[in-house]
């Protein structure tokens, strides 16, 4: 392409996949500056305001579906520099950001992240997507404590992840709000200043607008920043209380990504946290499992060891548990009606729920030594031996393993656990 310039204080929206070299001249996008011999690549998922600081020479190589656009004086990034601006010089140190999929609250974050750090301050930002997942992989929510600038949250590294065990936060609120105040407590005890709150998406019904409200109700922000007129209008109460409400638009030029996109992000997460991880054998014994009925047995039944048993039953048995007035019982093969009546009348049960040895392969999870979570993946379960082989580049003690509903393929392709 010939050589794009831009004339001082000039406003282009470019979006990916885009290379750029700069030939002259100065521009910032997020208040990261770019000079003169820098080089620059804008993911294909991404778009961004480039501000011209002066007179400024491109050379700019577009991929399929790259793009250059004008931006007119109604721009809402330009309202959202007014409001970075004045978070920070009312000294709001604790922000949180609302809005549906796809409104640039990601963007919003490291907007108000990289003016901090220009202006000399220490930001905390903490991911609360656990679907999108930027800065942590996905079903955990994350903290950074960005010491440069970036353009893109997914750049940063975490230095605490929380793990919640789904990408969706429905049947999660409590947990996500109990793991949001445990983070903001972290960055205020590590003296970080603003901490930055970035959220989900859901907000289009009843539930997640009741979650929202619960949300922000109980961190307690300084401020909140609503974007879309939508979401301005159920929060603008919490002005009301003390809370300075921030009102902006949704980006004239955002991109918006389908649902093969998002999960191709998600896959290059599993990928960048478990592709080359070692293996751990980790026995049944001398860890706690969290997160499926199986494990949450009040008695452990040794199978091996029961005469009581028919040998046809007991080839295919490998792993059973009670809880209460339920069997849990892991099978090589299917199991009778016939034989169900039988383990039914052995335990003295009600109800028997059968699993298949091959469900508990490929389960991405979190290893945990109680107080640091780190992402891994249940390759297979040796229930015979009772020992799990874990995938992870957690080299620590192992307290705990927690499961997800994410089962992920052997190209890391998440199916998800109905």
């Amino acid at each position: 392409m010939p050589i794009l310039k831009m004339n001082k204080d000039e406003m282009l929206c470019l979006t990916g996949p885009m290379s750029i070299n700069i030939l002259n001249g100065r521009l910032e996008i997020l208040y990261k500056e770019f000079g003169k011999g820098e080089h620059l690549i804008i993911h294909k998922f991404r778009n961004y305001i480039v501000h011209a600081l002066e007179d400024t020479e491109l050379d700019i190589t577009m991929g399929d579906d790259a793009k250059i656009q004008l931006i007119n004086e109604n721009e809402p990034y330009l309202e959202r520099l007014n409001i970075v601006n004045d978070i920070l010089t009312n000294n709001y140190d604790k922000v949180v950001i609302l809005g549906g999929v796809d409104t640039g609250k990601s963007t919003l974050s490291i907007l108000l992240s990289n003016k901090a750090l220009r202006d000399g301050l220490k930001p905390a930002i903490i991911d609360g997507d656990i679907g999108q997942a930027d800065i942590g992989p996905p079903c955990f929510i994350s903290m950074s404590y960005p010491s440069k600038q970036v353009l893109w949250m997914r750049d940063l590294k975490p230095c605490v992840m929380k793990f919640i065990g789904d990408i969706k936060p429905q049947n999660y609120t409590d947990r996500i709000i109990y793991v949001l105040k445990e983070l903001i407590e972290q960055a205020i005890s590590d003296n970080r200043n603003p901490i930055i709150i970035d959220t989900d998406g859901w907000i289009n019904d009843e539930y997640a607008v009741n979650y929202k409200c619960k949300l922000v109700s109980e961190l307690n922000p300084k401020a909140v920043i609503a974007i879309g007129e939508d979401t301005w209008s159920i929060f603008q109460k919490y002005e009301n209380i003390g809370i300075k409400v921030y009102k902006t638009r949704v980006p004239l030029n955002r991109r918006t990504r389908s649902r093969e996109e998002r999960r191709q992000l998600r896959k290059d997460k599993y990928l960048e946290y478990l592709n080359n991880a070692p293996q751990r054998r980790v026995g049944l014994d001398k860890v706690v499992f969290i997160g499926h009925p199986l494990f949450h047995s009040c008695d452990l039944i040794n199978i091996s060891t029961n005469s009581g048993f028919k040998t046809d039953l007991m080839r295919n048995l490998v792993y059973v548990t009670k809880c209460f007035n339920t069997l849990h019982v892991v099978s090589t093969s299917n199991i009778s009606e016939e034989q169900l009546e039988f383990l039914k009348k052995t335990y003295g049960c009600d109800k028997v729920k059968t699993y298949s040895d091959s469900s508990f392969r490929r389960i991405f999870i979190a290893v945990s030594n109680g107080e640091i979570d780190y992402p891994g993946l249940i390759e297979w379960i040796d229930f015979r031996n009772r020992e799990a082989v874990v995938k992870t580049n957690y080299t620590g003690d192992i307290k705990y393993i927690k499961l997800s509903r994410i089962h992920l393929t052997e190209d890391y392709v998440e199916q998800v656990a109905e």
